[in-house]
């Protein structure tokens, strides 16, 4: 009780003089990429970076707060009051748009239906599975039907599984991928991938990305769950599979930890054609990481288990691999019969699956994966993602 008293008391700040801002930006994921590439250049220039899990105390809250009441009323009393708050402090700030990078998050759709007062904007951070949609909350705003969310897609995809397992009341529009529309700006910051090339790229999608989440791995008795046995024995395979065919493999791994990256040293120990990638920034003078688009640039072929690099991949014409091992299969969507997913759990299946893919002309797959790339992820070199996220954004304010 005291530990929670002392960690409530942590969340809660005093703010006698908020002031207005030109935009509100939910979570500090990639905070910087937002502000450079789609605020900063259409006018937005202050703004504030709101952690919801602090709660700050003001008098103009306090007011508007009172004032906004009649949303507390209904079922879910408690998470109907915690909404209507953001609200309320969102009324003082009074920026002209809120976005978020974190669009599995509800915060954004719940304050959204009760604030038509300015635009709302989500942008997707990565591959959504049914799972992943299935464990949003359901809204506690049932009666309100506004639409001032705009949720900006990676592609037709992310609309069919929002519709069909959330309650999100939004405008989706389908403009790609906002990291990797960027990365171009952003060459390795490895001296070790300078003119590299490789033939497999392993983007590896293992749970336990820093030592704190493997003691939580641990705690929670899950260090084996399905990701990281099926990680292992993908890796196992590339092993084997390089081995035989005299190929080059980088695995770029998904954290910086000891857990995960000890996990592939055991696998590659001396292998002198294997560059062990961590992910994360190399120095206090690099802003963002972005070596895992590098590499997928510098790869002939991705390989992965429920990755959204291999989804990113393909809208810029490269061969993947999705391997999926689950006993539900539950990282497939749709298209199953494509070359580019593999369930059989064989190595034999696999050397076979990708000799096919590494053997058929780049353009002929190309052609085979069309349909599912424009499902899945948009793509238009003539008007990168964050320049349509401008424009639509400039629309509305």
């Amino acid at each position: 009780m005291f530990s929670l008293l002392k960690q409530l008391k942590k969340s809660i700040t005093f703010n006698w003089t908020l002031k207005k801002v030109d935009a509100v930006i939910y979570y500090e994921d990639d905070q910087e990429l937002l502000k450079k590439w789609i605020l900063e250049p259409i006018g937005l220039k202050l703004i504030v970076v709101r952690n919801p899990l602090e709660l700050i105390i003001n008098f103009k809250v306090i007011f508007n707060f009172i004032k906004n009441i009649k949303y507390f009323f209904g079922k879910n009393f408690v998470r109907r009051a915690r909404f209507t708050y953001e609200k309320s402090l969102i009324q003082v700030y009074n920026p002209k748009i809120v976005i978020t990078f974190k669009d599995n998050s509800p915060f954004i759709s719940e304050v959204s239906k009760i604030d038509d007062k300015r635009p709302y904007f989500a942008i997707q951070n990565g591959t959504r599975f049914d799972y992943n949609i299935e464990d949003i909350p359901k809204s506690v705003f049932k009666e309100i039907n506004k639409k001032t969310l705009f949720y900006f897609t990676w592609g037709e995809y992310s609309e069919g599984v929002y519709t069909k397992h959330s309650d999100y009341k939004c405008h989706f529009i389908p403009v790609g991928s906002f990291r990797h529309s960027v990365s171009v700006n952003y060459p390795t910051s490895l001296v070790e991938l300078n003119n590299k090339k490789f033939d497999i790229c392993m983007v590896s999608t293992v749970n336990a990305l820093t030592n704190y989440d493997l003691v939580r791995l641990l705690y929670d008795n899950v260090v084996d769950d399905e990701w990281n046995k099926t990680n292992t024995i993908l890796a196992q395979y590339l092993k084997k599979y390089i081995k035989e065919k005299n190929k080059s493999l980088i695995i770029a791994l998904r954290g910086h930890g000891d857990f995960e990256i000890n996990i592939y040293k055991s696998i590659f120990d001396n292998e002198d054609d294997v560059f062990i990638m961590p992910r994360g920034k190399v120095s206090p003078n690099v802003p963002f990481d972005f070596n895992t688009y590098d590499v997928i640039n510098k790869s002939d072929l991705i390989v992965s288990i429920a990755s959204s690099c291999t989804v990113e991949a393909i809208s810029v014409g490269k061969k993947i691999l999705q391997v999926d091992y689950s006993l539900n299969k539950q990282y497939f969507i749709n298209y199953t019969n494509g070359i580019w997913q593999l369930s059989d759990n064989s190595y034999k299946a696999f050397s076979e699956r990708l000799d096919q893919i590494i053997d058929l002309d780049i353009n002929l797959y190309n052609q085979s994966i069309k349909n599912y790339k424009n499902y899945m992820i948009k793509f238009d070199a003539t008007e990168p993602t964050h320049l349509k996220i401008q424009k639509e954004i400039k629309k509305h304010i």
